[in-house]
């Protein structure tokens, strides 16, 4: 064989790197929501609990450039929060909390449930109006037990939702399929 017909060994295909971009809030709300959204379904077909901080982790691994340190209460003011006013916007308050499983990272499973954040008590009063204390602006400080059962109630509730409602709903907000 001549040095012309040679064969050149087949080159292998660059592994594509994903271009990450700055975590604007802008940036979390169009690309974060979508990505927080699938995880937590996928979260919640295998009834487990996910911390802002390893939400946070799974950002940066993916897509965003780091968060420092105020990462994790993005997390759940920029996209815990407004990914569920979103689901109450097409499907209404009925539908299970979803960012219930966005939790504090705690030693024992029953303490790991939601911060106490302004959003996130608004979002459960809306979801539980019988939960009158809720609307108190102070309820999560001055009812830690209670907010403690009616967190992992929410919980519960999320992992009882049957899976294919989820993709559903994710299909219905997104106009794609959920990909696990």
């Amino acid at each position: 064989m001549s040095d012309s017909k040679k064969k050149r060994p087949r080159k292998r295909p660059r592994r594509q790197s994903v271009k990450k971009v700055r975590p604007t809030n802008k940036n979390l709300h169009n690309v974060g929501i979508r990505l927080l959204m699938s995880w937590l379904i996928g979260v919640a077909k295998k009834k487990r609990r996910i911390t802002y901080s390893d939400v946070q982790h799974q950002l940066e691994e993916s897509c965003f450039t780091s968060m420092g340190n105020s990462g994790a209460i993005r997390v759940g003011s920029v996209l815990a929060g407004p990914m569920q006013k979103k689901i109450f916007k097409f499907k209404g308050h009925d539908v299970p909390l979803l960012n219930a499983l966005v939790v504090r990272k705690e030693k024992k499973l029953e303490n790991m449930i939601p911060g106490k954040g302004e959003c996130i008590r608004e979002i459960f009063y809306s979801h539980f109006p019988e939960e009158a204390w809720l609307g108190n602006e102070n309820a999560l400080e001055e009812n830690p037990e209670k907010w403690k059962e009616i967190a992992n109630r929410a919980i519960q509730e999320v992992y009882d939702y049957p899976y294919s409602h989820w993709e559903n709903i994710y299909e219905e907000i997104f106009g794609g399929k959920l990909k696990p």
